[in-house]
């Protein structure tokens, strides 16, 4: 009898040993298993914080869907920093109106209230920084703490390509009164040195924007003023100093639909201004 007593302890501590190894082997497995788990979550948050980071570089250098820059650049179909005006502008044309509305369509600008005087000023600002950096010895960093200055909220990135080498691209979370998306591309040549190759901005739809715009050109190339096609309500071109054109276009339905780079309203944007400064590509062919 207590030999069986003995054997029966014995069996019971030999169970208890098994058991305690293997809630050890257990606790070891679920210990790996969540440190597992800890380092995948870690991996796909960095994977996923990586691919942010690559999509706002591609989204500016490359284009993104309109709802994309609308959510990064506050940008909208009436985005002018006076929305009075652009809501009696649209009042005052009842320019809400199908595609196949023709003329009137096309037309509803000229109805629409002049710039006031805050956003002529406004229109100048941008007119001057675009003459200031269409020179080879202006930076980019340079621009971007004059538009920081302006509280405009500057936004850099830069893209490379081996077609077309380092590009800087610059745009602004805020704009100035009666305008919107300005851009800057910065280039870099084979002699790393840093260039304008296009800036522009736009004005909201007004029958004196194209007057006022053309002005500040003429003004700002002086004797120098050189139309390489002559100014209409619609469109100019001018040749400016150091093999930059600088043009102004009235922008229609055809140019407005369809935007992969900005938030557009094709129906209540018709006549909106684009001003633009860049790099003539055919400066030299005849040389």
């Amino acid at each position: 009898m207590k030999r069986l007593a003995g054997l029966t302890v014995s069996l019971l501590i030999l169970v208890t040993v098994v058991w305690l190894l293997n809630k050890e082997d257990v606790n070891k497995a679920q210990s790996v298993s969540e440190a597992a788990r800890r380092d995948r979550q870690a991996t796909d948050a960095s994977q996923t914080e990586d691919k942010r980071a690559q999509a706002d570089v591609d989204g500016i250098s490359k284009g993104r869907p309109s709802e994309d820059l609308e959510n990064d650049f506050g940008s909208t179909s009436s985005s002018y920093k006076s929305e009075e005006q652009a809501a009696a502008a649209t009042g005052a044309t009842g320019s809400q109106v199908s595609p196949a509305g023709g003329g009137s369509r096309s037309e509803s600008w000229q109805k629409a209230p002049p710039l006031t005087q805050s956003e002529i000023a406004s229109v100048q600002k941008f007119m001057n920084l675009a003459f200031r950096y269409a020179s080879p010895t202006e930076k980019p960093s340079a621009l971007l703490n004059e538009l920081e200055a302006l509280s405009l909220a500057p936004v850099a990135t830069q893209d490379f390509n081996e077609d077309t080498g380092k590009m800087v691209i610059i745009r602004t979370h805020e704009t100035l009164e009666g305008t919107r998306y300005f851009h800057a591309q910065f280039f870099e040549d084979e002699q790393k040195r840093t260039f304008l190759q296009h800036l522009s901005f736009e004005i909201r739809p007004s029958p004196d924007a194209m007057d006022q715009a053309i002005k500040m050109i003429e003004e700002k190339l002086g004797a120098k003023v050189v139309p390489l096609q002559a100014p209409t309500s619609h469109y100019a071109l001018y040749k400016a100093p150091g093999d930059y054109i600088v043009w102004v276009k009235r922008l229609e339905y055809e140019d407005l639909k369809d935007d992969p780079f900005n938030a557009r309203d094709p129906n209540t944007d018709i006549g909106t201004l684009r001003v633009a400064i860049e790099k003539d590509i055919h400066a030299h062919e005849n040389d």
